[in-house]
């Protein structure tokens, strides 16, 4: 889908960016782009529009993904770091499947616009909960080298195990 297709081309040069970057920005900027697009999907009137609301769908969620990951590898402790970041990476997955099903209850029980307003402000919510508790500027560990994102790409499927992971996930 275009979805799966912009967030493809959009990780690496969006992780590299937001370990130079302000991730609290980054975010924000996420979750504002996930409220517009949310109100933009109940304006559609043609499958295009849903199509291209999608592609920009991929790019917000790629920077969210991204930059949660990257926030909370920031805040870690360094020797804990590990742990935070698969437990972070576990929510997502539990939450992920909470709003599906929750997403599709409310879609069965309420109808589209329901879910999309109570969608709307879970973002909202969200939104202000970042502006609150996360501290400006959560800092940065990257090395700053000059490598390009095709650099990186390049490097990542020169080995053999992430050709492999990729040519899993495009077979099934």
């Amino acid at each position: 889908t275009v979805y799966a297709l912009v967030r493809l081309v959009l990780v690496l040069p969006l992780g590299r960016a937001i370990d130079l970057g302000n991730g609290k920005r980054y975010l924000l900027a996420g979750l504002g782009a996930n409220v517009l697009l949310l109100v933009g999907f109940t304006q559609v009137g043609a499958i295009e529009h849903v199509v291209l609301l999608r592609a920009l769908q991929g790019g917000a969620a790629a920077l969210l993904v991204v930059t949660a990951q990257t926030v909370v590898g920031e805040v870690a402790p360094d020797d804990p770091r590990g742990l935070w970041i698969g437990t972070a990476g576990q929510v997502k997955s539990i939450s992920s499947l909470a709003g599906d099903l929750g997403g599709g209850a409310l879609l069965f029980l309420y109808g589209f616009g329901t879910t999309y307003v109570v969608l709307m402000a879970t973002t909202a919510v969200a939104t202000v909960l970042v502006v609150l508790f996360l501290r400006d500027d959560p800092g940065v560990r990257a090395d700053t080298d000059e490598r390009t994102s095709v650099g990186v790409y390049r490097e990542l499927l020169g080995r053999r195990a992430i050709r492999a992971l990729v040519g899993f996930r495009f077979a099934f």
